[in-house]
């Protein structure tokens, strides 16, 4: 009865560590792949910042330029006067 109780234990046990090992892999595995989602998250990320400076300095050095017409057009039309 005692060896018996012993035995049931230890397979118990066994079981139990290799429930206990494979869900340390599914976890790990799930943590894995959610790092992987985070990484490819924060690449998208940085891709867009740089597209969105881009834009950016597009728009300033338009900016200028039109500011740069306006004045010449000015000094053209008092010029004229």
């Amino acid at each position: 009865m005692i060896a018996m109780d012993r035995i049931e234990r230890s397979i118990h046990n066994v079981i139990s560590d290799r429930i206990e090992a494979y869900s340390v892999i599914e976890l790990t595995e799930i943590h894995d792949k959610l790092e992987l989602r985070l990484t490819e998250q924060k690449l998208r990320i940085d891709f867009y910042r740089e597209k969105i400076a881009k834009v950016e300095e597009e728009i300033a050095r338009y900016r200028v330029e039109r500011k740069k017409e306006e004045t010449s057009g000015k000094e053209g039309n008092e010029s004229a006067a």
